[in-house]
């Protein structure tokens, strides 16, 4: 790319400016590029690393001095090679020897950074096409192409795990099908990641000796191997963060290091969705039902966010009516 390109002449003259002119510049911007494999469409970023050690700059012609003002003024127009060529000329400079060039694998750290940018974002989770990007992100830092990323919270007014409609690709849990209500994961390994606050890990689920429904839900969708990270906050667990492969032995304890430096953004970005949906359904139950008892707000509640789902999907949607029998 253009840093790349940019970087070569800049170099070139930053050596001469230290050797010659006796100019110290920290100039240590990392070269770096990013590879995508079309066998599997995963990303590597690599980063030059160049060692000089068999390299020296040799001066043709005795050199005119450079005001310390031009100096100054060339440093703060680091970028325009031209103007740096009109005070620092090639053709007065000999380089012999040569460079020793090394591509370092920095893929981990950059996607990881990235992700973490990614999740400041406001719908960083809930817009499709930044889900996606930090899906892919993920894919490349495993470089398992076939991981799906997962992701719910717990409305403890409810007791239900929430997330959107299992058509749309972005913001949902692998594990939820149709009744999403928590006394469903009793006896899971997502129980079990929640209630010990910590990572779970099923190598191969085929072989998992204590499968409850939600495993048996998980093979049906074609998933061997799950990492299950739980999102807390304040010491209580606000969410669920899963990452699934269709292959076993895929996901183990070692891939939860790979994960644990972003699960605070994670966390963050969850409890914005969460206070973010709070708020709107505050907002449609004021406007639908500004007169509610508190006997049957939990209910009121359920109606609000299956409105909101609906109108986040796009559909068109009132508000249902809400009647007890035999009451």
């Amino acid at each position: 790319g253009r840093d790349v390109v940019v970087a070569k002449p800049l170099q070139g003259c930053l050596l001469i400016l230290q050797q010659f002119y006796n100019v110290r510049i920290n100039f240590d911007n990392p070269i770096l590029f990013t590879v995508r494999n079309p066998a599997n469409g995963l990303d590597k970023v690599y980063k030059i690393d160049i060692g000089r050690q068999f390299f020296e700059i040799v001066a043709k012609k005795e050199l005119a001095p450079i005001d310390p003002r031009i100096i100054k003024f060339l440093t703060e127009k680091v970028y325009d090679v031209d103007l740096w060529l009109q005070y620092i000329r090639p053709e007065n400079f000999e380089f012999r020897g040569f460079m020793i060039l090394r591509m370092i694998d920095v893929t981990e750290q950059e996607m990881v950074s990235s992700i973490k940018y990614d999740l400041l974002e406001k719908d960083a989770v809930s817009r499709r096409e930044t889900f996606n990007s930090i899906q892919h992100k993920l894919r490349s830092i495993f470089a398992m192409p076939q991981i799906r990323l997962g992701l719910a919270y717990f409305d403890s007014d409810n007791n239900v795990i929430v997330s959107t409609d299992q058509d749309c690709e972005c913001w949902k849990s692998l594990a939820t099908e149709g009744d999403r209500n928590c006394e469903n994961y009793q006896g899971s390994v997502y129980e079990r990641s929640w209630m010990e606050k910590r990572y779970i890990t099923v190598e191969d689920l085929e072989t998992y000796p204590y499968k409850s429904p939600v495993e048996e839900g998980l093979l049906a969708n074609g998933i061997k191997s799950i990492l299950l990270a739980p999102l807390i906050e304040d010491g209580e667990t606000i969410g669920m963060l899963e990452l699934a492969s269709p292959n076993p032995g895929e996901l183990n304890p070692i891939s939860a290091n790979k994960v644990e430096s972003v699960l605070p953004m994670f966390t963050s970005a969850v409890k914005r969705v969460k206070e973010e949906t709070i708020t709107e359904v505050r907002a449609i139950i004021q406007q639908e039902c500004p007169n509610t008892h508190p006997v049957v707000q939990w209910r009121i509640n359920e109606a609000g966010k299956r409105l909101l789902e609906k109108r986040r999907r796009g559909e068109p949607a009132v508000f249902e009516e809400i009647a007890f029998k035999d009451v």
